[in-house]
């Protein structure tokens, strides 16, 4: 029952009414993505504030890990699907703590 604690990565530019994800993977610059106050964290959002996707990236099976109750919770989002379809209403909101990967394409 030990409780972990990890300090913010995003030095100390965190307010209250910020959200603060980790994209991890195959994006161009993977690491902390910081939403200011009043701006729509979104899934889409957060890969291009992490430079986008780049050319390995598996851009079909997103993957967003939530903590919720005490529990990973995993959420898959073909991402590339909302791109080609341009039906960006489908594309999910993210909260503070969540963690984006997106792994590598084999073809």
């Amino acid at each position: 029952n030990d409780i972990l604690v990890v300090p913010s990565l995003a030095e100390g530019k965190v307010t209250p009414s910020s959200i603060e994800v980790m994209v991890a993977g195959k994006v161009e610059n993977p690491g902390v993505v910081l939403f200011e106050p009043g701006e729509t964290a979104s899934l889409v959002r957060a890969i291009l504030k992490a430079g986008n996707f780049n050319k390995f990236a598996k851009k079909n099976n997103v993957r967003i890990i939530r903590r919720v109750n005490g529990k990973n919770s995993v959420i898959r989002v073909n991402v590339e699907q909302l791109f080609k379809s341009g039906e960006l209403s489908n594309d999910r909101r993210l909260i503070s703590g969540d963690l984006v990967i997106i792994d590598e394409s084999w073809f």
